[in-house]
């Protein structure tokens, strides 16, 4: 899908790396200079994205000024229009060398009583997100160096959506990190056809993920109207009919319902997973990767756990019964198993995955390596919220996830929960 191009030189009056996708492979300039590649995370990538910091502090500080100015009259939009914004927007441009970048947001109000953020016309909450698009014209080569990537041809288009409940919940720190998440999105190999720099770790990092071609769909040819209705309606007797047949056992099935049951269920989709949670096959994972890359893994899920922790306590508030409850949790549960976001326990493990191999490559320095364990024992702390500070049942299942992935792919890192749950 991409076709990987080579370092060539550290220009001397520039300090920069200049790029020629022409050159071949055994360049005699790639053995000098690969000494710019040896980490597996971005070393100056902490230092790079800092001015986002900054900025994304006083946008928080103008979302809660404007809140407590406006109350129940907030308008999303006036709020967008604050030139805070375009700073943001030009900084991410400058580092990111994209040929722009978008803050867009739909039409939120806010409630002072619940103290949240909604969509007045359909009662719906947002999330952050963002994705790229290229413009078909260019080539699109990126640069991978010790600070981070970079757009060097200035092919890509960033658009950012955001909720403004995350800018007040989460961290300047956490809301970088969970930007550079979706960042991360942009910049997989699987999905965008960028061409990047690899020459070492760190551009394996990018172009080690895997990608396939969906199966192509024809049309089906020579059917006159009659033919065609008659498909339709034996493709939809053919639909409907397990449909129902499905419903039914699912409400004979919730009769019989027991947590023990479903609890077996999820251990058992652990053990003959085949959707992998790692970042070569996993796009969430090439993404949480990609924080982590530049200092932010830890941030990152204590942003995610924020967010949990957030749903988890409406849906308590919402459900009063404890067996709905317990289905409730053990039904998202599964449907995160099988999703690419995967559970927020597996995404901790990976991570801690991905740290422990860094801290056993001998060619990243001990100045990177003390980051690297900084950023490691943070996360630890993080999953450790996960395992005691829900309550009794959800502890329990994130418990028995963590034991299950575990037994497949152990991390060293010790991690101070409580005794296995039998």
């Amino acid at each position: 899908m991409y076709k990987p191009f080579q370092m060539t030189k550290l220009t001397d009056y520039l300090g920069e790396c200049s790029l020629d996708i022409f050159k071949e492979k055994d360049d005699p300039y790639l053995s000098e200079e690969t000494y710019l590649f040896q980490e597996a995370v971005f070393a100056n990538g902490r230092e790079t994205v800092s001015p986002l910091l900054k900025q994304f502090q006083t946008i928080k500080d103008k979302l809660e000024e404007m809140v407590k100015r406006e109350g129940n009259k907030f308008d999303s939009e006036i709020y967008l229009r604050d030139l805070s914004f375009k700073e943001l927007e030009n900084t991410m441009q400058k580092i990111f060398g994209f040929r722009s970048v978008n803050f867009l947001t739909e039409f939120y109000r806010y409630d002072k009583q619940s103290g949240d953020f909604y969509d007045p016309r359909t009662g719906r909450l947002g999330v952050i997100g963002a994705y790229t698009y290229p413009h078909w014209r260019y080539p699109i080569d990126g640069l991978v160096t010790d600070k981070g990537f970079y757009d060097s041809t200035h092919s890509l288009n960033l658009n950012v959506w955001f909720r403004p409940t995350y800018l007040r919940m989460l961290t300047a720190e956490e809301v970088t990190a969970i930007f550079l998440h979706e960042l991360g999105h942009n910049l997989d190999p699987a999905l965008v056809d960028i061409k990047y720099a690899k020459v070492s770790a760190l551009s394996k990092y990018l172009t080690e993920r895997k990608s396939g071609k969906e199966s192509e769909v024809r049309p089906a040819e020579g059917l006159d109207g009659y033919s065609i209705l008659l498909l339709i309606i034996v493709t939809l007797g053919i639909a409907i009919i397990p449909l129902l047949v499905y419903a039914i056992y699912k409400f004979f099935k919730n009769l019989t319902w027991t947590p023990d049951e479903a609890i077996a269920k999820i251990q058992e989709i652990i053990r003959q997973d085949k959707y992998k949670g790692d970042r070569i096959h996993n796009t969430e994972a090439f993404a949480d990767n990609i924080a982590r890359m530049y200092g932010f893994g830890a941030p990152l899920m204590s942003g995610l756990e924020k967010s949990e922790k957030y749903y988890h306590n409406r849906m308590r508030s919402r459900i009063q019964k404890e067996k709905d409850r317990q289905k409730f949790i053990l039904d998202i549960t599964q449907d995160m198993l099988f999703s690419s976001h995967k559970t927020d326990v597996q995404r901790c493990h990976q991570l801690i995955r991905e740290y422990e191999a860094d801290l056993k490559d001998p060619s990243i320095p001990a100045k990177v390596k003390k980051d690297i364990q900084k950023d490691l024992n943070d996360l630890v702390v993080i999953l450790n919220r996960y395992l005691n500070e829900y309550d009794d049942f959800q502890n329990q299942i994130n418990r028995i996830i963590l034991e299950e992935i575990n037994k497949l792919n152990p991390i060293q890192t010790p991690i101070n929960q409580p005794a296995p749950v039998k």
